[in-house]
């Protein structure tokens, strides 16, 4: 067979294979236990109660998400403190200005949400202070019972850390009358992350964030507050009292923000996708149903470069056939590391073979 009759048979194969599926396709039917999901393919910005674009310096944007999809662009001019934000509302609310994305109905004692973060190549100052937090609104005049911080901190600014903190006393009375009530606010301590992904080494590549939240029950000190960066845990807080008795409301409410304390040192970007909230952990992108897929390959004189999307927080198998009737498949490359970018993997002397067979599978 001639290389390119060999070129166009592993290309038609790559064709048929299945697609990259949209993590937030049917998501409500693939995952009862999410309350929203935003990959931002679909336009579902006016769901969210409030998004504040800082004058189009928080867009969607194509190209600038996972694998060159769309996502949020943020740009923090030099000397930039607030650059825009998503509020997300969901359960049961004390106003209606907080539009639930769900039913409206429930009253979360515990949540789970997951973004994804990457900053341009070069960036500088560390994590931009504020990043998430879901809180508990208890109020038309945005009150709230408690806080779970992701903010950045420690050494250079350069970790990820959880501030979690209660609008109530021991007892479970609102003591907090608008937000960011300060004064009337109870911190519950501060848990650096391990893992610098604010420092200079780490800009440029997508990260994986996921929070947990659990509400402590009435009268005990058994709350929780973690952090997972791609699918590692990286930081815990337990034992907190975070309503002490309150429950006139859950978990309500989740915000993505870029909030720079002292400004950001020089006009820079980042972006955000995948933003996931569930009563269940959700891990990293393709954990457990999106599959990898190849979005290319080329010859290079005997051998055949295979190209294929990655997400952080996965590893990769690169397998081969000479025919799909066997079942036999072996092994080109193993455990690869997921970067958020595509990986070429080779093959070599494939055009030895009469034809042969590529597909990439998450590692077992």
């Amino acid at each position: 067979m001639k290389r390119d009759q060999r070129l166009i048979l592993v290309f038609a194969l790559v064709l048929a294979a299945r697609a990259f599926a949209s993590e937030c396709d049917d998501w409500r039917a693939a995952h009862p236990d999410w309350i929203w999901c935003d990959d931002f393919e679909t336009n579902r910005l006016a769901s969210y109660f409030e998004y504040d674009n800082a004058g189009g310096r928080l867009t969607r944007t194509a190209s600038v998400g996972i694998n060159g999809s769309t996502g949020m662009k943020v740009i923090f001019p030099s000397g930039m403190v607030g650059a825009g934000s998503l509020h997300l509302a969901f359960g049961r609310t004390p106003s209606s200005y907080f539009r639930p994305v769900d039913a409206g109905t429930n009253d979360y004692r515990e949540l789970y949400w997951r973004v994804y973060l990457r900053r341009q190549a070069g960036w500088s100052g560390g994590g931009a202070d504020k990043l998430s937090r879901a809180i508990i609104l208890a109020n038309a005049n945005w009150a709230e019972a408690a806080f779970g911080h992701v903010w950045s901190g420690g050494t250079g600014n350069n970790y990820l850390v959880l501030a979690p903190a209660s609008g109530t006393d021991p007892a479970g009375n609102l003591k907090t009358t608008h937000y960011n009530d300060f004064p009337n606010m109870r911190w519950l301590g501060y848990a650096p992350s391990v893992t610098p992904i604010f420092d200079s080494a780490h800009a440029g590549a997508w990260y994986c964030i996921e929070a947990h939240m659990k509400l402590n029950d009435a009268g005990a000190a058994n709350g929780w507050f973690e952090l997972w960066t791609n699918g590692q845990l990286e930081a815990r807080k337990t034992n907190l009292n975070w309503v002490g008795s309150y429950n006139a409301y859950g978990i309500n409410a989740v915000f993505l923000e870029n909030y720079w304390n002292a400004g950001s040192p020089a006009t820079q970007e980042r972006y955000f996708d995948n933003f996931v909230v569930s009563t269940k952990p959700i891990g990293p992108v393709g954990g457990t149903s999106t599959p990898p897929v190849i979005t290319n390959f080329a010859l290079d004189g005997t051998n055949c470069v295979i190209s294929f999307a990655t997400v952080p927080g996965r590893n990769y198998d690169g397998q081969r056939a000479n025919d799909l009737t066997s079942g036999v498949w072996s092994t080109v490359a193993t455990n690869i590391p997921g970067t958020g970018g595509t990986i070429q993997i080779t093959d070599t002397n494939a055009t030895g073979q009469p034809k042969r067979f590529y597909r990439v599978r998450t590692s077992r």
